[in-house]
């Protein structure tokens, strides 16, 4: 939806909308209820009233749209199915049918993948951990044990498990299946020495992060701040040549009168630039050379400046 407040204005605006018309409205539903862009009512008149209340809706803003979906069985709201029986409201899981869940690969994780929490609502997609090479046995066996836990129970609020292994951190790379039996298999190693197997009693707690990808490439997860155009010292006191850079956000071009206005910004440190080295008593002369970033220019960078 944009930028981040986008989501917090959006529902400001429909709240403000919605307390309007229904003050205005002579037949109102039972219940309202709205999570971000998806409405349920409970409407309990007639359904000419219902369709009059969904036009009068639509006609009450030039640029907002409802879409009316209606019925007197059941209805779909977020991920959730309710329907009507015995006069009593029931809810299930719902699937969108262009949903497509990713599991984790079984060799990514441990058989306890499927925990109670998670077979209740994948009961009818169980199949899909078999497509993902999941052993049948142990779909079936934990999802027998989804089946015994009460729903009252599973709301119940769990503490977190607090835990004191060393995590060990790395980036993710198919070729590191095997690092957590490596890992497994030397426990042993630091239980025999006498000061790692206080700080290791437990074997480490293999973390991955995640590694480059396009996405992270192409897009910015922060827009960046107004930068200092020109070109500055580094302040570096390694590079002898860093006082020698001249603080300007434009140049001259020599032998005219033309100015070039620098429009980023530009250290001893920067690369992939064209230098200039110019003489303060005849600046119609200058040398001038590309600068790139290689390990044997990394001691003492080329810069720009006047002597």
């Amino acid at each position: 939806m944009g930028t981040r407040f986008a989501p917090q204005y959006a529902k400001l605006f429909m709240a403000k909308l919605e307390q309007d018309f229904l003050a205005s409205c002579t037949t109102k539903p039972l219940a309202y209820f709205r999570y971000i862009n998806d409405i349920l009512i409970i409407w309990t008149d007639t359904e000419q009233k219902l369709i009059r209340f969904h036009e009068q809706f639509n006609n009450y803003h030039p640029t907002i749209y409802f879409k009316l979906v209606h019925s007197s069985s059941h209805i779909h709201f977020l991920d959730t199915t309710i329907y009507i029986k015995d006069n009593t409201l029931h809810t299930t899981i719902y699937r969108k049918p262009t949903d497509k869940p990713s599991y984790l690969m079984p060799y990514a994780t441990t058989e306890s993948v499927l925990t109670p929490q998670k077979g209740i609502s994948t009961l009818k997609s169980s199949e899909d951990f078999i497509d993902q090479g999941y052993n049948p046995r142990v779909k079936d066996h934990n999802i027998h044990r989804a089946t015994k836990v009460s729903r009252s129970q599973l709301l119940k609020y769990k503490q977190k498990r607090e835990t004191d292994r060393v995590p060990l951190v790395t980036t993710y790379n198919p070729q590191l299946k095997a690092l957590r039996k490596i890992a497994r298999d030397l426990q042993g190693t630091l239980q025999k020495d006498n000061r790692l197997h206080t700080i290791f009693s437990d074997p480490p707690l293999l973390a991955f992060r995640q590694p480059p990808n396009p996405r992270k490439l192409i897009i910015r997860s922060s827009l960046s701040g107004p930068t200092n155009n020109g070109t500055h010292p580094c302040g570096r006191k390694r590079y002898k040549t860093c006082p020698h850079i001249l603080s300007a956000d434009r140049v001259q071009i020599p032998g005219t009168i033309e100015e070039y206005y620098i429009h980023d910004h530009y250290t001893c440190l920067s690369s992939n630039v064209v230098n200039a080295i110019t003489c303060t008593k005849c600046p119609t002369r200058g040398i001038y050379g590309e600068r790139k970033r290689t390990k044997a220019s990394e001691k003492e960078p080329i810069t720009t400046g006047s002597q």
